[in-house]
């Protein structure tokens, strides 16, 4: 066991009352009002952290992070779940708890394990130690309760951890799905060209990016008078009905989504334009387009499969189609993307064009373009965060157009109708024509990446039910 950062000089953080719980463990809890807030069960805090750590699917990984100690439960449970040679970090945010469990011998079996990992220290320690990326053979567990010992100047740190089971959790609900979807699409997959076939029709083209937040409905008129031959116009999914309504002449459309809520967000909808699918994609909706285009999940199932599929481009989405959509834009050169309708925020309580309200829940208030503060979800304010990581790490060929919602950092602003005013007409292109030469389908490696897929689907679905 070895402890990182500086051994004294935590930073400070709430002190926790100890108590047992009625079988008789240690657990702690913080003085409240009007009510204690107890960091575990006081009925069986073991068989506690016995759930939070199944529903972590800790048993399948390589690598865990267990954010919080507590009185020690959460460590030792995700510990005792971890395969044989599993890695496991637990990261200190209540140095509070951490020093009162130390003093009370709750962690000695802990400290001296060859396998767990303490992270201490600052901020910039901690963070520095975290393992880079949570992929397939990552988990995090967090057990929400326990986040309320965390240390203020530790706080990026709980928030960056309930974005992450966040993320695993809705990873971990759609696997079964996603991987259903991607043998549905295989076939399709394998005739199908690659995104990177549309490089050569929209190299150097401005493109318009549409989304579905609320205050799209007033920039349709505009949309359907002025964009049709001035620049592409190409949609996320789940604007597309929103646009069909409006009558806006759509070029280019992106799907990624698994669920088959998805589904009915374009069901009865022509979708006569080419299509940008990822492997996960509903099947129904992949193969509804007269010219589907296969993107490759950089780091995907088929991606580490076989070579072939992300031969001509990997894309990453993060999950959200909005960046799916701008990896594929961004590595086809268009010469910029003006983003209309990304709102990620609410009108009201309307979440989408069209009227459509947001789930009952959480609400938080973030700052609003054109200044004030404006109301969001949890979720449309990951996508926000997401997109901004994103644009901190590449070439900034964006420009926002959105009319109304929340503020993302790193986006120059600028009014659609003065946009779409200075861009030149672009030459009338045919995105609907495929291009036959570039199907993967013609690839002589098609049978072998076929039989590796499979393969790899086959040990995936084995895991996913373990």
């Amino acid at each position: 066991m070895v402890i990182q950062g500086p051994g004294r000089g935590f930073p400070p953080a709430p002190r926790p009352e100890v108590s047992r719980s009625l079988d008789g463990e240690l657990i702690f809890y913080l003085p409240a009002s009007p009510s204690p807030c107890y960091l575990h069960s006081r009925l069986d805090p073991r068989a506690q952290a016995r759930e939070v750590v199944t529903a972590a699917g800790v048993s399948a990984a390589e690598t865990v992070v267990v954010f919080g100690v507590g009185a020690g439960h959460l460590p030792r449970a995700a510990l005792a779940a971890a395969p044989a040679g599993a890695r496991l970090f637990c990261v200190v945010l209540d140095p509070g708890c951490f020093a009162m469990a130390r003093k009370l011998g709750a962690l000695d079996d802990l400290l001296d394990h060859p396998r767990l990992v303490f992270l201490t220290g600052d901020l910039a320690t901690i963070a520095g130690a975290l393992p880079r990326r949570l992929d397939e053979d990552l988990r995090v567990v967090v057990h929400a309760p326990l986040l309320a010992a965390t240390a203020p100047a530790l706080a990026p740190l709980a928030a960056m951890a309930r974005e992450l089971e966040t993320v695993q959790r809705s990873r971990l609900r759609q696997r079964g799905v996603v991987l259903a979807n991607i043998e549905s699409n295989l076939p399709l997959i394998l005739r199908s060209e690659p995104a990177a076939a549309l490089a050569s029709a929209l190299r150097g083209k401005r493109v318009l990016l549409i989304g579905p937040g609320p205050s799209l409905d007033r920039q349709l008129g505009l949309i359907a008078r002025t964009a049709p031959g001035k620049v592409v116009v190409a949609a996320l999914d789940t604007a597309l009905r929103a646009l069909a309504q409006a009558a806006v002449p759509v070029e280019l459309a992106f799907t990624l989504h698994p669920l088959d809520g998805n589904l009915a967000k374009v069901e009865g909808l022509r979708l006569d334009f080419p299509l940008v699918y990822f492997e996960g994609a509903h099947p129904r909706i992949a193969a509804a387009s007269p010219r589907p285009l296969f993107a490759c999940e950089a780091g995907g199932l088929l991606d580490r499969a076989h070579p072939l599929f992300g031969a001509a481009g990997r894309y990453a989405s993060e999950g959200t189609v909005l960046l799916a959509a701008l990896e594929v834009l961004d590595a086809l050169a268009v010469e910029q993307t003006g983003l209309c309708g990304i709102d990620l925020a609410l009108a009201g309580e309307v979440s989408h064009a069209g009227g459509r309200r947001a789930d009952a829940g959480t609400r938080l208030q973030v700052p609003a373009r054109g200044g004030g503060s404006v109301l969001t979800t949890p979720s449309l304010d990951l996508h926000r965060r997401r997109l901004e990581r994103w644009l901190a790490r590449k070439p900034r060929r964006l420009v926002d157009l959105t009319a109304a919602g929340a503020t993302v950092a790193g986006l120059e602003a600028r009014p659609l109708e003065e946009w779409l005013a200075d861009a030149p007409a672009h030459p009338a292109t045919d995105l609907r024509r495929p291009d036959p030469s570039r199907t993967l389908g013609r690839d002589f490696r098609a049978d072998q990446a076929r039989q590796a897929a499979r393969l790899a689907l086959e040990a995936a679905t084995r895991q996913a039910g373990e």
